[in-house]
């Protein structure tokens, strides 16, 4: 009866290691696999890294009045180094005295150009999305403020633009040109 006990009792401890063995085996691999899927991913991180600066790199290099006059936003961090120069800023005839209307002091032409004229994407600046603004306020129908709106009647696709006054409000030019008579 020993003998047979003991044969149960050998068979059980000869499985209990070889399943430590299995298992340890399967833990190696398993190890293995996180750590190339650890590598791939690092891989993968640093090549977007790369590819955002190398697209952002050439505009961020810019110098604030290159940026305004080529149309581009300008950036929160000031170029160091040597200036990369662009062939569209030259040859152009704005240029230092532009402002100032040929010695015409009166004359406030500060603002007759739009900022980004050429701007390619003026969506860059702001572009409605219904969907957005109902997944983030829900539906404003029931609104007391909106219940009275047409809303069918325009729709935005650019920035408001905004038209200069021409006329004189508070009568300084009529008070100008009359000192100047005197």
């Amino acid at each position: 009866m020993s003998l047979a006990a003991h044969v149960p009792v050998g068979f059980r401890s000869n499985l209990l290691q070889q399943r430590k063995e299995g298992q340890e085996e399967d833990e190696e691999a398993r190890k293995k696999r996180e750590a190339v899927a650890r590598e791939r991913q690092r891989e993968i991180e640093r090549e977007m890294r790369l590819e955002r600066n190398k697209r952002s790199r050439n505009d961020e290099d810019r110098d604030v009045s290159e940026r305004v006059a080529l149309g581009l936003p300008p950036t929160k961090k000031a170029a160091a180094g040597e200036g990369v120069f662009d062939t569209r800023l030259f040859n152009q005839s704005a240029g230092v005295d532009s402002g100032f209307d040929g010695g015409n002091d009166e004359a406030y032409n500060l603002y007759d150009q739009p900022l980004f004229a050429n701007r390619s994407n003026n969506a860059a600046i702001y572009q409605f999305s219904r969907e957005r603004l109902i997944n983030s306020v829900g539906h404003t129908g029931d609104v007391p403020s909106f219940a009275g709106a047409d809303r069918s009647t325009f729709t935005r696709t650019a920035p408001v633009e905004f038209e200069k006054d021409v006329s004189d409000p508070f009568g300084l030019d009529n008070l100008l040109s009359e000192a100047k008579k005197k």
